[in-house]
């Protein structure tokens, strides 16, 4: 991209076990490959949310998207080598940072 003169963004989609440059890292998220219809993906939700921090709050695929957006926008010109966990703060809370 540099040699050839064109701007924009690399966006990397990871996970919240690992970090790279400019990276998403989702927690679970209940998709296609989890889910093979309405009722199953409405379960693996559930599951999910329950296990997570943020109560009553689930993750979906647009609340991803926004994130991947963002580092792909002019907004996000300056940031560099950051994972943006989409986690809810599971990652703060599995670490020990923060007591709940």
């Amino acid at each position: 991209m540099v040699e050839k003169g064109t701007r924009g963004s690399i966006v990397c989609t990871t996970s919240v076990s690992s970090e790279i440059v400019n990276g998403v890292a989702p927690y679970a998220l209940a998709t296609p490959l989890t889910s093979h219809d309405e009722e199953t993906a409405r379960q693996v939700e559930e599951e999910f949310a329950a296990k997570g921090v943020l109560k009553g709050v689930v993750l979906n695929a647009r609340h991803v998207a926004q994130v991947a957006l963002f580092l792909a926008s002019d907004e996000s010109v300056y940031v560099s080598g950051q994972n943006l966990a989409v986690d809810g703060g599971y990652s703060m809370c599995r670490s020990g940072n923060v007591q709940i």
